[in-house]
């Protein structure tokens, strides 16, 4: 078996991105990846998208998010994968 080309941590305009997951979704099958992430700063806005686009294109999907997290002074950005994404206390944080 050949092993898939993957990229966990994606961003789109959500965050810092400059595509919508529309076009990430589009530019990730050209370049044939078979699992990827869409993982924006503090949000999941294209998420839901980028799985139903990702998932119709054949690209494994893994929800996912960039939390911002500041410990004695310095930010620390953690990266959360399969998570709900319709989770009320992470959508209210």
């Amino acid at each position: 078996m050949i092993p898939s080309r993957v990229d966990l941590h994606l961003h789109t305009i959500a965050s810092d991105g400059t595509w919508t997951a529309k076009e990430v979704v589009e530019h990730a099958q050209k370049v044939g990846l078979g699992v990827m992430a869409i993982t924006d700063h503090d949000s999941v806005a294209s998420v839901a998208e980028g799985k139903s686009l990702a998932e119709s294109a054949g690209i494994k999907f893994h929800t996912g998010t960039e939390i911002c997290s500041t410990f004695q002074g310095h930010c620390f950005h953690v990266l959360g994968y399969d998570i709900d994404i319709n989770n009320k206390q992470l959508l209210e944080h």
